[in-house]
């Protein structure tokens, strides 16, 4: 059982994964929906250290939904995007704050392989 906790403060759902947007030629790792605010959160996930360009990638991705609500699954009233990775580069951070509307945080990875 997978279970993921976004630390966004709401209950959210996944709505799509691999969204491919070829206006772009971008990939989206992962679509979810937050319950509360009815927000699309467009998720960008990088293994190790996020940089200045991932955030400029991750910021393409909301920028295509903002212009093209037509295409955002559901009953959303706006967009939001969310950089996970385990750590993150100066310049990611100072692209980040300048971005309102996006949001990044940090993870550890833990797997326990059990024999059933």
């Amino acid at each position: 059982m997978l279970n993921v906790d976004f630390a966004l403060g709401e209950k959210i759902s996944l709505l799509a994964h691999e969204v491919y947007i070829p206006e772009i030629n971008g990939r989206i790792d992962l679509l979810l929906k937050a319950e509360k605010s009815s927000s699309l959160i467009v998720v960008e996930l990088k293994s190790e250290v996020a940089t200045r360009e991932h955030v400029g990638q991750l910021a393409s991705y909301v920028g295509w939904y903002k212009k093209n609500p037509d295409k955002m699954p559901g009953q959303v009233k706006n967009v939001k995007g969310l950089l996970l990775a385990r750590k993150f580069s100066s310049g990611a951070q100072s692209a980040l704050e300048a971005c309102p509307d996006l949001e990044s945080r940090t993870f550890e990875l833990h797997v326990d392989i059990k024999k059933s």
